[in-house]
C-alpha cells in the first residue's frame, strides 16, 4: 500500500478538527449539568494518557498502522479478525456521524427535504475526499482550521453580550458525581474516537511526531469544546442545553446586534459542516484501509465509493427517531466503545512493549 505521509501541522489540524466535528453542535457532557463545560475539560485531561498510548505504538512499531499492529501483538490470524471488527466500527462511526449531520439539517433548516439528500451528498464528498488521499485531506484541513478559529473567536466576541454568569453558579450543585458522569461520557464521544488516526497513520516525519499530533490535536480540539459548552451555559442556561439536541446551534441564534447583526447560526451549521466532513472522510478512509487490509488489496481507493454509499444506507438502519439518536449518543455509545477506544489499545499496547522489550 502507498505511503502517505502528512506534516504535524497537518496531523493536529487533522485530529482538532475530528475531535470538534459534530460535537461542536451535539450536546456533549449533558450529565453534569450546567457544570458540563468543567466535564468537558476534565474529560479531555482524563483522554491525554489514552491518546499517548496511540501515539506510542506508533513510535514502537513505526511505519505499521493499526492493523499491523494489531497482527504483531495478537498473531496473524486473531490480529484479522479483531482487524475486521475496527473495520466495521469505523463503518459504524461513520455512518453515525452522517446521521448526525443529516437530522441536524433536516431539523434547523431542510425541514422539507428529504434526509437522504444532505447525507448522500456528504457521503459522496467524502469518498472523493479519501481518493484524494490522506495529504490532501491534511493539507486542507490546515487551510480550514485556521478559518475555523476566525470564526469561532468572532462568534464569542458577538455573543458575549447574551452571557448571564448566573447560569454558570454556583459550581458542583449537584456534587461530583455528575460532573464524572459527564466528562467519562465525553472520552468516548467524541476524545477517544481519535481511535481512527492509528488505522490511517503509519508513516511520520519524525519519530516524536505522533505524540505532536494527537497530544496537541486533542488539547487544541478540547479547549475550543470548553470554551464553547462554557459560552453555551451561560447563553441557554443548563435546562435548555440538556432538552435541546443541537444547544450550540441554538446559542448562536441568541445572537443580534442592534436587530442589525443577527441569524448567525449559519455559523454553527458551517463549522458542523466541514467538522462531520472530516470526521466522516476520515472514519471512510480508516475502513477503506481496513478493508484493503484484511482482504490483502495494495490500494484501497476502489472499494472508497461502495463503503461510502454503504455508510449512507447504514445510517438510516441506525434509528428510527432523533430522540433515539440523542439516547443511543449518551448512554449506549460509552458502552459500545470502550473496548474500541480503550480495551483493546491498553491490552495490545502492553503486549508491544513487553515484546520489544523480548526483542521479538
Amino acid at each position: 500500500m502507498k505511503t502517505e505521509v502528512i506534516s504535524e501541522q497537518q496531523g493536529v489540524f487533522l485530529v482538532s478538527f475530528f475531535v470538534i466535528g459534530s460535537a461542536i453542535v451535539i450536546s456533549i457532557g449533558g450529565q453534569a449539568g450546567r457544570d458540563v463545560w468543567i466535564a468537558i475539560f476534565l474529560g479531555m485531561c482524563i483522554a491525554i494518557p489514552l491518546l499517548a498510548i496511540y501515539a506510542r505504538l506508533h513510535v514502537l512499531l513505526p511505519g505499521k498502522d493499526l492493523f499491523d499492529i494489531l497482527e504483531f501483538a495478537l498473531g496473524k490470524f486473531l490480529g484479522k479478525i479483531v482487524g475486521i471488527l475496527y473495520t466495521s466500527f469505523a463503518i459504524n462511526l461513520g455512518a453515525i456521524v452522517l446521521r448526525d449531520f443529516g437530522e441536524f439539517l433536516t431539523t434547523v433548516a431542510l425541514t422539507e427535504t428529504p434526509q437522504l439528500v444532505p447525507v448522500a451528498v456528504l457521503g459522496l464528498l467524502c469518498a472523493w475526499g479519501v481518493k484524494e488521499g490522506i495529504e490532501v485531506l491534511g493539507r486542507w484541513s490546515s487551510i480550514f482550521f485556521r478559518v475555523v478559529l476566525v470564526i469561532f473567536v468572532v462568534t464569542l466576541t458577538l455573543i458575549s453580550p447574551e452571557i448571564e454568569l448566573k447560569h454558570l453558579q454556583p459550581f458542583f450543585y449537584y456534587g461530583i458525581t455528575p460532573v464524572l458522569l459527564g466528562a467519562f461520557s465525553t472520552i468516548s464521544f467524541p476524545f477517544a474516537e481519535t481511535i481512527m488516526f492509528p488505522m490511517i497513520f503509519a508513516t511520520f516525519l519524525k519519530k516524536k511526531s505522533p505524540y505532536k499530533m494527537y497530544l496537541f490535536g486533542l488539547i487544541i480540539g478540547g479547549i475550543i469544546l470548553t470554551l464553547f459548552g462554557l459560552v453555551e451555559i451561560a447563553t441557554i442556561g443548563p435546562e435548555l442545553y440538556e432538552n435541546w439536541y443541537f444547544p450550540g446551534y441554538q446559542a448562536v441564534a441568541r445572537i443580534n446586534i442592534r436587530d442589525f447583526l443577527q441569524r448567525l447560526e449559519i455559523i454553527a451549521a458551517l463549522v458542523f459542516l466541514i467538522g462531520g466532513f472530516v470526521k466522516t472522510s476520515i472514519c471512510l478512509l480508516a475502513a477503506s484501509r481496513g478493508v484493503a487490509k484484511v482482504l490483502g488489496f495494495d490500494d484501497y481507493r476502489f472499494i472508497t465509493t461502495p463503503l461510502a454509499a454503504h455508510m449512507v444506507v447504514m445510517s438510516f438502519w441506525l434509528y428510527d427517531s432523533i430522540m433515539e439518536m440523542n439516547t443511543w449518543t449518551h448512554y449506549v455509545w460509552p458502552k459500545y466503545a470502550f473496548p474500541f477506544q480503550v480495551g483493546i489499545p491498553v491490552t495490545i499496547w502492553i503486549i508491544c512493549e513487553i515484546k520489544k522489550k523480548l526483542g521479538q
